[in-house]
C-alpha cells in the first residue's frame, strides 16, 4: 500500500490541475487528511471572450501529505482542447472557525487546432466555517501562460489561443462546500475574471474522501 501511495503521488507531481491551475476552480483551504486520497468530478460553463458559452468536464484524484500539505492533479475536457494540470496547497493557518492556505502548480493545454498552451499558477484560498458541514471560501488566482499557437483557423478557440502568446489572468472565486455524508461534500464556485484574458465560469460538483 506504501508503494500504491508513492506512485499516486509521483504520478500527481508530473501530471503536470487542469482547470483548477488555468484559474481556481474547486478550490478549498480544507487540506486533504494525511494519507487519503480525494476524488472529485464536476462540470463546467466558460463563458468565453466572444461571448458564447462553452461547457466542460473535469475529474481530479488529490492525495493528503502531513502538515497540512496536499497534492492533486486534474484532466479536463471541453469543445476545443484537452487540460491536464497538477497543483501543490498547504494550510497555512487554522483557527476560529477559519483557514487560509496558499498553493501553486503547473498545466498545460492541448488545442484541437494542434496548438498547445503551457502555464504556471499560483493561489490564495480563505474559507470561513459558519455551520459544522458548511464552508464558504473565497480564493485569489494569479496564472502565466505561453501558447503555441496551431493553425489558427479553428473559430471555436479563444483568441488568446490562435497564434503565438503569452498572456496572465487574475482571478476572485467565491465557492461553498457542504458536507453530504462524512466521505462526500458538494461543491459549487464562480470565477470572477479581473482582467480582460480572464474569462468568467460557474461550475458545481462533488468530492469523495477515501483511504
Amino acid at each position: 500500500m506504501k508503494t500504491l501511495h508513492l506512485g499516486v503521488v509521483a504520478g500527481l507531481a508530473f501530471c503536470g490541475s487542469a482547470w483548477a491551475a488555468d484559474f481556481g476552480v474547486m478550490e478549498t483551504a480544507e487540506p486533504i487528511q494525511t494519507n487519503s486520497f480525494k476524488l472529485v468530478g464536476f462540470p463546467l460553463i466558460t463563458d468565453r471572450d466572444d461571448g458564447q458559452e462553452e461547457g466542460g468536464f473535469a475529474v481530479g484524484l488529490g492525495y493528503g501529505l502531513p502538515y497540512g500539505m496536499d497534492i492533486e492533479g486534474q484532466v479536463a475536457r471541453d469543445d476545443t482542447a484537452t487540460y491536464f494540470g497538477s497543483d501543490f496547497e498547504w494550510n497555512a493557518w487554522t483557527g476560529h472557525r477559519m483557514r487560509v492556505s496558499i498553493g501553486g502548480g503547473l498545466h498545460t493545454v492541448d488545442l484541437d487546432d494542434g496548438g498547445s498552451a503551457n502555464g504556471l499558477d499560483s493561489t490564495a484560498i480563505f474559507t470561513y466555517t459558519p455551520l459544522p458541514r458548511l464552508d464558504l471560501n473565497a480564493s485569489l488566482d494569479a496564472s502565466f501562460e505561453d501558447v503555441n499557437g496551431g493553425d489558427g483557423t479553428d473559430p471555436a478557440l479563444p483568441e488568446r489561443w490562435r497564434t503565438d502568446n503569452e498572456y496572465e489572468t487574475y482571478y476572485f472565486a467565491p465557492g461553498l462546500e457542504y458536507q453530504l455524508t462524512p466521505n462526500l461534500d458538494v461543491l459549487a464556485e464562480v470565477g470572477l475574471g479581473l482582467n480582460g484574458s480572464s474569462e468568467e465560469y460557474a461550475s458545481a460538483g462533488l468530492s469523495w474522501y477515501f483511504r
